[in-house]
C-alpha cells in the first residue's frame, strides 16, 4: 500500500528549539516521530526533521487555504473536491514526520493533517510524489495524481497501490473464491487494506473485495462509485460501504 508510516508509540520527549517546543515522540521502528501543530514556526524545527520536507509539504503548512484550494481545482471526483475545499475553509494544515534507521537504510514518512467540520475532525494523508502513474484505472489515475493516498486509524488501514500477486494473506495456500470473477487477477491493484487484512481491489470498472478470511472476492461496486464515495465519508463520518462479509452469511 506505498511506504508504510512509522508507527507511533505512547512514549515522547520534548525537545526545545529556541522559544518552540515540539514533541518528539519514539516510533515503532526505534526511530523518531514528530507532528508539527498547526502556526509554529517551521525555523524551529530540529535539523532532523526539517530536511524531510519538501517545498510542497512547506507550502500546504504555510499557506493551508490556497494549497487545499489548488488541489481542489485540479480535482475530477466530485467527492475528493469536496473534500479538499473542506480542508481549505479551514485553513489548518498538521504535519506527521517520521524517521527511523533500518541498519544502513533511513526510512522516512511525511504525512499532512487537513481539518474537517464534520464528526471525524481531520483527515490525513501523503501529497504526490510524482511518480509515474502506469495502468491506472482512470478514478484512481484521478487520485493518485494529487495524492499518494490516505492514512487512517490504523497505520495499515491506509489507500495506496500494489499488485494483488504482491499482497500476503493468511490463506495464501487456498484457491480464492470466485476468482473467475476478476481475469488476470494476478495484475489487478489493490488500492485499500483495511485494519484487519482484507483489501480492495481495481478490475476494469469495478472494484473488488478480497477477504482474508476465506480467500474469496466479492464485488463492492461501481469503481469510481467506490472510490468518490470514500472520501464523501470521509467529511460525513458515515460508514464507508457495507459489510463485505455480509453476503457471505
Amino acid at each position: 500500500m506505498g511506504r508504510r508510516p512509522v508507527v507511533r508509540d505512547v512514549r515522547q520527549v520534548s525537545e526545545a528549539v529556541g522559544d518552540q517546543q515540539h514533541e518528539v515522540h519514539s516510533n515503532a521502528l526505534g526511530g523518531e516521530s514528530l507532528y508539527l501543530s498547526p502556526g509554529a514556526d517551521l525555523q524551529t524545527v530540529p535539523s532532523s526533521f526539517l530536511k524531510l520536507l519538501t517545498v510542497h509539504h512547506a507550502a500546504i503548512y504555510r499557506y493551508p487555504r490556497e494549497y487545499f484550494n489548488w488541489l481542489a481545482r485540479r480535482a475530477r471526483l466530485s467527492g475528493m473536491k469536496a473534500w479538499l475545499s473542506t480542508m481549505a475553509a479551514a485553513d489548518r494544515c498538521g504535519l506527521y514526520l517520521h524517521r527511523a534507521e533500518m541498519g544502513r537504510t533511513l526510512q522516512t514518512d511525511v504525512t499532512v493533517r487537513g481539518f474537517l467540520a464534520g464528526p471525524r475532525g481531520f483527515s490525513d494523508f501523503r501529497l504526490s510524489s510524482s511518480m509515474p502513474l502506469f495502468e491506472l484505472p482512470t478514478p484512481l489515475q484521478d487520485v493518485y495524481e494529487l495524492i499518494d493516498g490516505t492514512v487512517e486509524g490504523n497505520a495499515f488501514e491506509a489507500g495506496g497501490f500494489e499488485r494483488f500477486s504482491s499482497l500476503r494473506f493468511d490463506a495464501s495456500s487456498f484457491a480464492i473464491v470466485n476468482s473467475h470473477l476478476v481475469p488476470d487477477l494476478g495484475r489487478t491493484l489493490c488500492f485499500y487494506s483495511t485494519g484487519n487484512g482484507d483489501h480492495l481491489i481495481a478490475a476494469n470498472d469495478k472494484a473488488f473485495w478480497f477477504l482474508h478470511e476465506n480467500s474469496s472476492l466479492v464485488e463492492a461496486g461501481n469503481l469510481a462509485e467506490v472510490v468518490d464515495s470514500y472520501f464523501m465519508s470521509l467529511l460525513s463520518g458515515s460508514t464507508w460501504l457495507r459489510d463485505p462479509y455480509g453476503s457471505l452469511r
